[in-house]
This record gives structure tokens, C-alpha cells and sequence, in this order.
């Protein structure tokens, strides 16, 4: 079983840089980036 585009795409979503969409507000920084980790694994998975 060949893996290679699987890892293709991996390098692809994970260059993406992990940015929210919008700017989060004050005191909500680690929530966002809870959900965003979250985003990824689910993405990956």
C-alpha cells in the first residue's frame, strides 16, 4: 500500500500556517488556539 500522496498532502495542510481567521479577542487567544490545534488533528486525522 503506497502512502505517498497521504504524505503529500500531509506537508501540504501542515505548511499552511496556523493563523485564526479573524483576530481573536482580548482574553479568547488560548481558546482560538485550542480550536485551531483541534481543526488540525481532525483535518489529519
Amino acid at each position: 500500500m503506497d502512502l505517498t500522496p497521504y504524505v503529500g498532502t500531509l506537508r501540504r495542510e501542515l505548511a499552511v500556517p496556523v493563523v485564526p481567521a479573524a483576530p481573536p479577542t482580548e482574553g479568547e487567544e488560548g481558546g482560538t488556539a485550542r480550536t485551531v490545534g483541534q481543526n488540525i488533528t481532525g483535518r489529519v486525522r
